[in-house]
């Protein structure tokens, strides 16, 4: 090989080499490329996450209002329940009183009895000791007393002082009889007294009797009334809990929201300056390729050019001028093979790149879409392994807000707490006892420590659907109907679980 056939080759060598490395160096921005896309792809924030955490939120905002309603609801009872308490209590306190006069009065009674009682003794005795009195009297007159008509009678002088002892002797008579008229009478009153006030006493008494009968009537409804409002006071304070929770909850998301917004436009700005950045880069790369390529091809053609002029300049000897052309002419066909040839390489380069690339970009694709067949073969593993708890919440708390009916079993027509529980299984194939007391041994028994979503929560004559995060979907009464709420662990009782 002649010298200049060195120089050629060399030439183009180096040529190759300069389209190699630029392929190279391309090859591997694209592959950087690829894998920074890979990479922000994996920390990105998705605009589903977003709107996930949004509709989450207004899902609280919801439950919150709900809340308030119940709240607002038991308020309105609460102070009709506190004004018939205090009515109650008023009624009872006039009785109260009624009853302490009545029972003064019949006091009263009592003692006005004992005194006419007494009374009576003293008229009586002392109308048997003056009658013995007027007895004694009389028969000393009849029978030779110190006083005798006899005695007035012989005594006397004449008729006048006769007349006038017989009527001494008479007036002595009718004082006495007056005096025991008067004491007669005088038991009569007193006696007459005494009946008037015992017929007194025995209305008191019966007026007494009813006024108790009253109070103890009046004060089992005040009794009930006050139980009344200490349900209403617990039902507040557990909607109130919930309230404050959810508002906990609803802004521990709109904190998340922010940041995921913020994160996402942080990330949107970032994702546009590298973009940015990685097209100015391919441009320069793209611009020093041409360059590197300009000048190969020029420092060919000057070689190409060099290696002409000489071969012309030792053309002057005639003898060998044709062997020159010849050679020259040999010279110029393998200089256009080796054009040719710094053509087929670059070109081949070239498409080493593309294809270099394009399998990447294959391989990327075809990772990808094994990633998401595994993924969603992962999750339809899942969805058809049975029925989940979450499975049982989720349809429980489409019928929140229809009515409470005892007995019922509807779910959008009514139902009671047990018949809840019963239909909500029923709807997933499981045949439970309507009966709050069957269903707390229904199941598997866990504690509460370890419940989960879809285990039903038994309080005594009471249950309910465990939701997570200590909450209950259930069939509350007439006045809410189906509602959600907060397990209340001092009532509670036993906690089944019926999914295996």
């Amino acid at each position: 090989m002649s010298n200049d056939d060195h120089k050629k080759y060399g030439s183009a060598s180096r040529h190759k080499l300069i389209v190699r490395i630029v392929a190279i160096v391309l090859a591997a921005v694209f592959v950087l490329m690829l894998a920074s896309q890979i990479f922000l792809y994996a920390l990105a924030v998705d605009a589903d996450d977003i709107d996930a955490l949004k509709a989450q939120q207004a899902a609280l905002q919801a439950q919150a209002e709900e809340c308030q309603t119940q709240l607002d609801a038991l308020a309105d009872e609460e102070a009709a329940a506190v004004e018939e308490y205090q009515l109650l209590e008023e009624q009872n306190q006039v009785l109260a009183n009624q009853i302490d006069a009545t029972t003064a009065l019949v006091d009263s009674y009592d003692e006005q009895i004992e005194s006419t009682a007494a009374e009576l003794a003293q008229a009586e005795s002392d109308y048997e000791d003056y009658y013995e009195l007027y007895c004694q009297r009389v028969s000393q007159m009849e029978q030779g007393g110190s006083v005798t008509i006899w005695e007035a009678v012989f005594s006397s002088s004449t008729i006048t002082e006769l007349l006038t002892a017989l009527e001494d002797m008479n007036t002595i008579l009718q004082y006495d009889n007056s005096i025991l008229q008067q004491m007669t009478d005088l038991e009569a009153e007193i006696a007459e007294t005494q009946s008037s006030l015992t017929e007194a006493k025995e209305e008191q008494e019966a007026v007494l009797s009813q006024l108790q009968t009253e109070q103890d009537q009046m004060q089992a409804n005040e009794d009930r009334a006050a139980a009344v409002l200490a349900e209403i006071e617990e039902n507040i304070d557990l909607y109130a809990q919930q309230l404050a929770s959810v508002t906990v909850e609803c802004g521990d998301l709109e904190a998340d929201i922010l940041e995921a917004e913020t994160l996402a436009a942080q990330q949107a700005a970032e994702e546009a300056a590298r973009q940015a950045e990685l097209e100015a880069q391919q441009a320069a790369e793209r611009e020093a390729a041409a360059a590197a390529e300009a000048e190969a091809k020029a420092a060919a053609e000057k070689e190409a050019e060099t290696s002409a002029q000489t071969d012309a300049g030792k053309g002057s000897n005639g003898q060998t001028s044709d062997a020159k052309e010849e050679t020259s002419s040999g010279s110029g066909t393998d200089a256009e093979s080796d054009s040719s040839e710094e053509e087929t390489g670059s070109s081949s380069s070239s498409s080493n790149t593309s294809s270099s690339s394009s399998s990447s970009s294959s391989s990327s694709s075809a990772s990808s879409s094994s990633s998401s067949s595994n993924s969603s073969s992962s999750s339809s593993s899942s969805s058809s392994s049975g029925v989940t708890g979450s499975d049982v919440v989720a349809y429980a708390v489409q019928f929140v807000g229809n009515p409470y009916v005892w007995g019922g079993t509807s779910l959008t027509n009514g139902c009671d707490c047990s018949g809840f529980v019963v239909s909500v299984y029923a709807h997933f194939g499981y045949s439970l006892p309507h009966f709050s007391g069957s269903l707390r041994y229904c199941g598997t028994g866990v504690s509460y420590s370890e419940a989960q979503p879809g285990d039903i929560i038994c309080y005594d004559g009471h249950v309910g659907i465990y939701m997570g995060g200590g909450q209950m979907v259930n069939a509350f009464d007439t006045n809410h109907g189906i509602i959600i709420c907060a397990v209340n662990t001092s009532r509670l009782v036993a906690v089944r679980r019926i999914l295996t």
